[in-house]
């Protein structure tokens, strides 16, 4: 039972991540590169910055996980409906990513109720449950005792993941073991936040940018960012309530702002920028860098010969 349970099971989210400042780094376990090397490859590049061929990689490493863990749920007697194929946004994709046709009717989506009712489907199997299925379900997803350990990210973050049932079983399947697969989870959205925060301060975005408030200012809404107009928003929200002049309000300038970051290529000169930005990366980090693409690169090679076998 235990080879059969090794080899079926699944992703079930729950990880927590308590942050903090970027500072030291750490390499996680598995081989690989375990130095800087002279500079940083396409995938290593795309892994850090989530853009390039890493979006499709990593839906299918969500895929693979929901297949292993609907096969380990039901091996243990629990089922519920697949979820549908995790497609992830495309950074490259900057009509996608600006979203003009949701703003026309959502603004920034500031005032929109968030349907807290919606379940996904193991949700709605696990509520059906009476409490003594309740308990044999969370066994069998996390462990009895849902037994964790934590995980050293980046700087100085950690991650508690569990370390037995399908959880700990599925990503170690796909990942090797469960702190590379926190660590391919999680080090990535911080690397890349490192890097839009330098980004920003890439002299090509500021000329995109100053151009974006150029743009703004011609139709009377002389905001900093687009980040400024979304912060000025929320607090309006704060002091007046939902009003229906506000959220019109709020619709104009997330239009205002979508048309003019869309004629400035406001998203694209960041994506740019943000990429150039992994070649000045310290080389602890870069060394960091190459060991979770190594491991990236094995875990989807993984998900792909999971995948295979549901087709």
């Amino acid at each position: 039972m235990t080879d059969v349970r090794r080899l079926l099971c699944g992703l079930l989210t729950g990880l927590v991540v308590m942050a903090g400042p970027a500072g030291c780094t750490s390499r996680p376990a598995g081989s690989g590169p375990t130095t800087a090397p002279a500079a940083p490859t396409v995938s290593m590049t795309d892994l850090a910055t989530r853009s390039g061929g890493w979006p499709a990689g990593a839906g299918a490493l969500q895929t693979a996980t929901d297949v292993l863990e609907r096969s380990c749920m039901k091996a243990a007697g629990f089922a519920f409906p697949a979820r549908p194929a995790a497609r992830l946004p495309v950074p490259e994709d900057e009509s996608a990513a600006i979203g003009l046709t949701k703003r026309r009717t959502q603004g920034y989506g500031l005032a929109v109720r968030n349907d807290t009712d919606a379940r996904e489907p193991v949700d709605q199997s696990y509520e059906a449950l009476s409490t003594a299925g309740k308990k044999r379900y969370q066994d069998a997803d996390v462990g009895t005792g849902a037994p964790h350990t934590t995980v050293r990210l980046y700087g100085r973050a950690t991650a508690s993941v569990p370390t037995e049932g399908c959880v700990a079983e599925s990503r170690a399947r796909l990942a090797g073991d469960v702190k590379t697969w926190a660590r391919l989870t999680y080090i990535p959205e911080q690397l890349d936040e490192r890097l839009t925060q330098e980004a920003a301060r890439d002299p090509r975005y500021l000329r995109a940018l100053d151009n974006w408030r150029s743009c703004m200012t011609a139709h009377g809404l002389p905001y900093a960012s687009p980040t400024a107009a979304v912060t000025a928003l929320r607090e309006r929200y704060t002091k007046e309530g939902v009003t229906e002049r506000l959220r019109r309000y709020e619709i104009n300038v997330a239009v205002t702002d979508g048309s003019c970051a869309t004629r400035n290529h406001l998203p694209a000169t960041l994506l740019r920028a943000r990429r150039s930005h992994v070649t000045q990366l310290p080389p602890t980090d870069l060394a960091l860098l190459a060991t979770l693409d190594h491991s990236n690169r094995i875990a989807v090679a993984r998900a792909g010969t999971v995948l295979e076998g549901e087709g």
